[in-house]
């Protein structure tokens, strides 16, 4: 299986702005998600095979989450409400309804809370609370469809404290396990997925994090005004973690959002920074969508996607600025105004930017494993300037051009290489 690839450039520019590149990968044709932490670019990979439902706590409302990841639709795990309350009852197939998905907004709306009354708030879809023993008793049997096609009914008997205790087995009663799992040993409150397949808990996620890349289910206009349960991949933020949106200006140039444009909202990065151009089977990213991640500690970090792989091998790639920032390319020590054009670029490319004085600059081109790929000294004079690059010959992908004053200080573009 393909390892996950991190890149981190750590070029002298790269630190004056506090921007870093970043890739990651969900792995050919999504087979793992990954958990993101900014303040330390720690990275935790699940691989979405290990798991089929993750426990919350009561402090996210009970939430009991669908594994909507894993694998493509031949091993797509669902989940039912079976059209009984007995669990001894024998359960056929042909008689389920709709499946049911997580709600994308929040991390408090798993797929097993959908069947809850709204107007009721003791009611968490697969229980209801006990306000005398504060025991959340279960009164909903599921069936799961298993990624191995084969079929479990499940029912969450009891939220006593911090444990859920709950059975499953085959739709006729067979092979029937009963287990519990203690949500005092979750990292942070955090997720604590369990395994049906396998007949295990799976503690796999990290105490702290900020983003999940992840594959997911979310209802999609059809084009023919209709809804369907579409698979995207995406991204959504972590508990606590709020996030602004702007749209239509250059990333470089964003001015910090006011407080009201964060929202709680974990599905506000989702998946839409992307688009795929069906003529050409090629994957493109919106060049005027920036994102500013408010973490739980109230450092903010901004951050827009540059690339997206697809299927074939899962990779984002994104670029981010830390601190609370409100540009990151205003200029410095009198290095101002730089532009890469054509950007795509084949051969050749020309950079123009504005000096304060004379003085002698440093092109620098990088790819995103943080080898030089081009090296060159030029004269700037004061005022404007425009610099030919010519007879490139890189590789196609995505590069680093970056300015440096004599200060040893610069501004850095990305560069698209294409044929």
């Amino acid at each position: 299986m393909r390892h996950l690839i991190t890149c981190f450039l750590t070029l002298t520019t790269l630190a004056s702005l506090q921007a870093q590149f970043v890739e990651l990968s969900l792995d050919e044709a999504y087979t793992q998600k990954v958990f993101y932490s900014f303040d330390n670019d720690r990275m935790t990979v699940v691989e979405n095979e290990e798991w089929e439902i993750a426990f919350t706590g009561l402090d996210l409302n009970a939430a009991i989450h669908l594994n909507e990841a894993t694998g493509l639709a031949e091993k797509q795990v669902l989940l039912y409400q079976a059209p009984t309350k007995n669990f001894d009852t024998t359960i056929n197939e042909d008689d389920l309804g709709e499946p049911l998905y997580n709600k994308d907004e929040s991390w408090s709306k798993g797929a097993f809370n959908e069947i809850a009354d709204a107007s009721n708030n003791l009611d968490y879809g697969w229980g209801l609370k006990n306000t005398t023993s504060d025991i959340v008793e279960g009164t909903a049997v599921y069936v799961l469809k298993l990624r191995d096609g084969t079929f479990k009914k499940l029912k969450i008997e009891s939220l006593d404290g911090s444990v859920y205790n709950f059975k499953y087995a085959n739709l006729d009663g067979k092979q029937e396990v009963i287990t519990s799992v203690d949500m005092a040993n979750a990292p942070d409150g955090n997720f604590v997925y369990y395994s049906i397949f396998n007949n295990k808990e799976v503690r796999k996620a990290p105490a702290k994090w900020d983003l999940l890349f992840t594959r997911y289910i979310t209802p999609l206009d059809d084009g023919q005004g209709g809804i369907l349960d579409y698979s995207v991949s995406g991204v959504f933020s972590g508990i606590g973690v709020e996030v602004a949106q702007i749209d239509g200006e250059n990333p470089y140039d964003t001015g910090l959002p006011t407080d009201d444009k964060f929202l709680p909202n974990i599905d506000v990065i989702g998946f839409d920074w992307k688009d795929i151009d069906i003529e050409n089977v090629v994957w493109t990213i919106n060049p005027t969508r920036t994102y500013y991640v408010k973490l739980t500690t109230g450092e903010i970090w901004r951050m827009h996607f540059i690339d997206f792989e697809g299927s074939s091998t899962g990779t984002m790639v994104f670029e981010k600025f830390a601190g609370n920032v409100a540009k990151a390319n205003d200029g410095i020590d009198g290095l101002n105004d730089v532009s890469v054009f054509p950007n795509p670029a084949s051969t050749e490319t020309q950079v123009t930017f504005s000096l304060d004085k004379s003085e002698e600059i440093a092109v620098v081109i990088t790819s995103m494993l943080g080898q030089t790929v081009y090296h060159e000294n030029r004269r700037g004079q004061g005022g404007f300037n425009a610099i030919s690059l010519s007879n490139l010959h890189l590789a196609t992908g995505n590069y680093v051009l970056t300015l440096m004053s004599a200060s040893g200080k610069g501004i850095s573009k990305k560069l698209n290489i294409v044929e």
